[in-house]
């Protein structure tokens, strides 16, 4: 019952066949995160959307253990990644990732931001992982 009277209160929110009005926004917390060593932790439980700066050869473990996540949950997060300014670095997605035809996209280049989109459909046993902006500098 509480479902229907929540949908009924979106609907009130309706003003005509194409205005919408959403009841209020979704602001989410941005957590930054400087990537200096060989494994890099992104906390789930922290935000959706991560600021990260390379500054090492990196592999990137997502722990969702502070959110519960069931085999039938979703759980999206955007992945903001800088290169630092002089050094090319590496970054590699855990190996739960699936990728765009079976290929790891590439990492920014020297100075340059790249935005990734990661989600799950399943609980964690795999993540989705896709370029979403590519020198977004």
């Amino acid at each position: 019952m509480a479902q229907i009277d929540n949908v009924i209160g979106l609907l009130r929110n309706v003003d005509d066949a194409t205005n919408f009005q959403f009841p209020s926004a979704n602001i989410e917390q941005v957590d930054p995160i400087t990537a200096n060593t060989a494994t890099t932790t992104i906390l789930c439980n922290q935000a959706n959307v991560f600021n990260i700066t390379l500054a090492a050869n990196t592999t990137l473990a997502f722990d969702y253990s502070g959110i519960t996540l069931t085999t039938d949950d979703a759980y999206t997060m955007t992945l903001i990644v800088s290169q630092d300014a002089a050094t090319q670095y590496t970054l590699t997605f855990p190996a739960a990732s699936k990728f765009q035809s079976g290929v790891a996209p590439t990492v920014p280049a020297i100075g340059q931001t790249d935005i990734f989109v990661c989600f799950t459909v399943d609980g964690g046993a795999n993540w989705h992982v896709f370029l979403a902006g590519e020198d977004m500098s």
